[in-house]
């Protein structure tokens, strides 16, 4: 397996086809992308097909790391993270599952839960 950005310039990498924390870490190291995708699951597939290194969310590819399909490559140096947001509009008032949804978020991302 690649132990440094150089190394991994050296293999088919799948990368999103639109703007994200994955397209832009694959710009800035410089790797070409051999193939895209346009969700998380065509980038899977592509892994998944042994011809192509590409970047998953950890809770994604958990699964496949315990059925053996998949396993992470030096994840301490070849990794991202990714800030969500989530806004409503004030006018006029968002639909009730809307909130719902809204204090559901609250909820289960508040500090120190």
């Amino acid at each position: 397996p690649p132990a440094d950005w150089h190394a991994v310039r050296g293999y088919q990498f799948a990368g999103l086809g639109y703007h994200s924390p994955n397209m832009e870490l694959s710009h800035q190291a410089r790797l070409q992308r051999a193939a895209t995708g346009f969700d998380q699951e065509s980038i899977a597939t592509l892994i998944l097909s042994g011809r192509f290194l590409g970047f998953l969310p950890d809770h994604y590819a958990e699964a496949f790391e315990r059925q053996g399909r998949m396993q992470a490559v030096n994840p301490s140096l070849f990794h991202y993270h990714c800030q969500f947001v989530s806004l409503m509009r004030r006018s006029p008032a968002p639909a009730r599952a809307a909130q719902a949804f809204a204090q559901c978020l609250e909820d289960v991302h508040r500090p120190g839960r």
